[in-house]
């Protein structure tokens, strides 16, 4: 069975390369290759000098192995050695962290080789830190907290995303971390709950908690990444329009490369220093949060930060009844009639996405239950080709593109309204069936799959800062003739969505709840990810609303550049298309990461329609 970094690797769409003065291309290729090759002809023609030339200072004491270990291995090859779980990542990895001495000053290796790679920059990281354990500012009394059906019934994964900025000037690493850190330490005293971890209360499976005792904190690492030849410059990152490839796990803490389970924390993170940049790598456990609370998790941990960076203090969290939010979102609604949903379907609580798995003895990559359910129907996922692989195509759309696409879509009555998302997510729909034609192979319809946020669609209305999952799930089918009319499917397809969204009932979600809180311990009610297995069917995910590319995270940070979601690709290989719209950028434009192969990503770049609104960022696996 191949890891995940042999799974993700990808062959990226080729164009200019982007070298940094100085510094010849790698002959031996590896994930630098691969970046300069995402970036598409629209950005080619732009480089960028650095503001460091490496080829002026000396190298690192490591670095002559890594090339001469490159050259022998191929395209890829050495990647292996730095990869977690390899013995050689793993010595690395421990060696750094085994000489981090009780005052936090780091090891002579650490120094020696940050101190080369810039000389005269300040490298003792901060002595009141002895480790990556983050405590609430202030003392939290031990507390249970009850999760409600919303949140049980979540996918037992972790919301993960990086936000890149580049270096600031005249500013360390370890000030860039610290300041974080007390931010994040904050935020915590704010919001209790992200300090504990996942319980389990009674054999009954809707019985989770969240327990807060008085070692409450959080993980929030920091690495050095600066020094891996095969991690490319921010820069280059920037130019290839900000990429994953091979960056996944490097950037990532461990929890988050498997499912939680029993004993899982609510958040951790990790920061990067990259060569002139910055990445910060968080994840959040969804049993607690959905997206609409990460997004408020953010805000208040920017907040936080900024007021750190010019020295001040305050609250940035109006009091929120999240208990008796929860006590109502897990009561069952008197009244409600019988659930029929063939969206959802009754699953064996131990494979279903309401299982919450123990805590395991040895810690290992797990399969949640959608994957299982992928993994069963497709059988060995390595055994595809390449050219049927999926990878990820990132598209950019300007604020004066959509308002010409919702235009478009809603054609000539002006009664029949449609927002700007019901003609994007119309966009992708009509123009991937068309690209697709599924109904010359005797295909009839397709479905669509997503979430919302029903915080103000409940009577009376819940919080919109609450901190939970309160999310339903909308599914519509469409004919796939009409989606594939070169000419009418685009308004066809954005009034199915509108009717979709319009068309949502509280009686309905009520009738779930009740179903969903009632059944035996044995039994689950979920969403049927077998639609999902489907091609010409799509899953869509919405976070244009939330705010990571506009927050001002304060004088040292400022905004990011950009923010990237880390789910990866190939295991989505002949699945459903997900597409997963990025939140709005600081022009009112927006990006859209679908999945796709390189025949289907080229289908859509030559589409006139798609074209019209739609250009191409990059391609990656």
């Amino acid at each position: 069975m191949s890891t995940p970094w042999e799974d993700r690797r990808g062959i990226f769409q080729r164009g200019k390369e982007v070298h940094e003065p100085a510094r010849r291309p790698s002959q031996s290729g590896g994930v630098i290759d691969a970046v300069r090759r995402a970036s598409v002809s629209s950005q080619s023609s732009v480089t960028k000098p650095l503001s460091n030339d490496p080829a002026a200072a000396p190298a690192s004491p490591t670095s002559q192995r890594r090339r001469s270990s490159a050259a022998s291995q191929g395209l890829f090859g050495n990647l292996t050695q730095h990869k977690r779980g390899s013995e050689d990542y793993a010595t690395r990895r421990a060696s750094h962290s085994e000489q981090m001495i009780s005052g936090g000053a780091v090891s002579g290796w650490f120094n020696k080789t940050y101190e080369i790679r810039k000389p005269g920059h300040p490298v003792a990281m901060s002595s009141k830190y002895e480790n990556n354990k983050v405590y609430p500012s202030e003392h939290l009394s031990k507390q249970v907290v009850h999760l409600s059906i919303c949140d049980v019934y979540s996918p037992k994964s972790w919301v993960t995303q990086t936000h890149f900025w580049p270096m600031p000037k005249e500013t360390t690493f370890d000030q860039c971390y610290d300041t974080l850190r007390e931010a994040l330490s904050r935020t915590l005293a704010e919001i209790p709950a992200l300090a504990g971890t996942t319980a389990r209360t009674s054999s009954n499976p809707r019985d989770l908690t969240i327990e807060i005792d008085e070692n409450a904190h959080v993980e929030f690492a920091r690495e050095d990444l600066s020094y891996w030849e095969e991690i490319p410059s921010y820069e280059t990152l920037k130019a290839a329009g900000f990429p994953m490839t091979g960056l996944y796990e490097p950037f990532s803490m461990p929890d988050t490369l498997a499912p939680i389970c029993e004993g899982s924390r609510m958040i951790t993170a990790k920061l990067n220093l990259l060569r002139g940049g910055l990445a910060l790598s968080f994840g959040f456990n969804h049993l607690l949060t959905d997206a609409s609370a990460v997004a408020e998790v953010e805000r208040i941990w920017s907040q936080h930060t900024k007021d750190v960076s010019c020295g001040e203090r305050r609250s940035h969290r109006h009091k929120v009844q999240d208990e008796a939010i929860r006590a109502r979102l897990s009561a069952p609604v008197a009244g409600a009639g019988d659930f029929v949903d063939g969206g959802f379907k009754i699953f064996p609580t131990s494979h279903s996405q309401l299982n919450l798995s123990p805590a395991p003895i040895v810690k290992e990559r797990r399969s949640t239950f959608i994957e299982e359910t992928i993994k069963a129907a497709q059988g060995s996922a390595n055994e595809h080709d390449n050219a049927d692989k999926a990878n990820w195509a990132i598209w950019s759309f300007s604020a004066e593109s959509l308002a010409k696409l919702k235009k478009d879509a809603a054609g000539p009555d002006p009664t029949k309204w449609i927002s700007t998302m019901d003609a994007l997510i119309g966009l992708f729909w009509s123009r991937l069936s068309y690209a697709k034609q599924a109904s010359r192979s005797g295909h009839e319809e397709s479905m669509l799959l997503f979430p919302i946020n029903i915080r103000k669609r409940l009577q009376p209305s819940i919080d919109a800062k609450y901190i939970g999952n309160a999310v339903d799930i909308i599914t519509t089918k469409h004919s796939l003739q009409e989606l594939e009319h070169p000419n009418t499917g685009l308004a066809s397809a954005a009034r199915c969505v509108r009717e979709a969204v319009s068309g949502w009932q509280e009686s309905r979600w009520a009738s779930w709840l009740t179903m969903a809180a009632g059944l035996p311990d044995d039994e689950a009610i979920c969403p049927n990810p077998l639609g999902l297995l489907v091609p010409h069917n799509i899953g869509f995910n919405d976070y244009s609303n939330s705010q990571s590319n506009t927050l001002d995270w304060g004088t040292m940070l400022g905004r990011v550049d950009r923010t990237r979601y880390m789910k990866p690709a190939s295991s989505l290989t002949k699945c459903a298309t997900a597409v997963i719209v990025h939140p709005r950028l600081q022009d009112g434009g927006l990006e859209v990461a679908t999945t796709s192969t390189e025949s289907l990503k080229d289908t859509l770049e030559k589409d006139e329609v798609f074209a019209k609104y739609a250009k191409l960022v990059c391609f990656y696996s």
